[in-house]
């Protein structure tokens, strides 16, 4: 996501504050513009929001997740608790679960 190779179309959340903070400002290390915030912000701070990455019909091997909070000077937010899931679909989706770790559900 960070090189641009997941494309802005590909990004979605559940709900976004405004487009400054839309979901394509989800990308790791992002940097704040003029008009544009330094990350993705949803329109509620509660446990229903959820940032989507579709990476197309071709499988793809996902070796590693990178989070931040925002890149802001004026706003200070970030997530401290989130559920992986994946799917091949777009519905039946399943709770990543790290080998030998138990799945503690927000």
């Amino acid at each position: 996501m960070q090189n641009s190779a997941i494309s802005d179309t590909q990004i979605t959340a559940s709900t976004e504050l405004e487009i400054k903070w839309g979901p394509k400002r989800a990308r790791l290390h992002i940097k704040e513009t003029s008009y544009y915030q330094g990350g993705w912000r949803p329109s509620t701070s509660d446990i229903n929001q959820w940032l989507q990455i579709d990476l197309g019909t071709q499988k793809t091997n996902v070796t590693g997740v990178a989070t931040q909070g925002g890149h802001s000077e004026v706003y200070k937010y970030w997530v401290e608790k989130y559920n992986l899931q994946y799917s091949e679909t777009e519905d039946n989706f399943t709770y990543f679960e790290e080998q030998g770790q138990s799945l503690a559900k927000v």
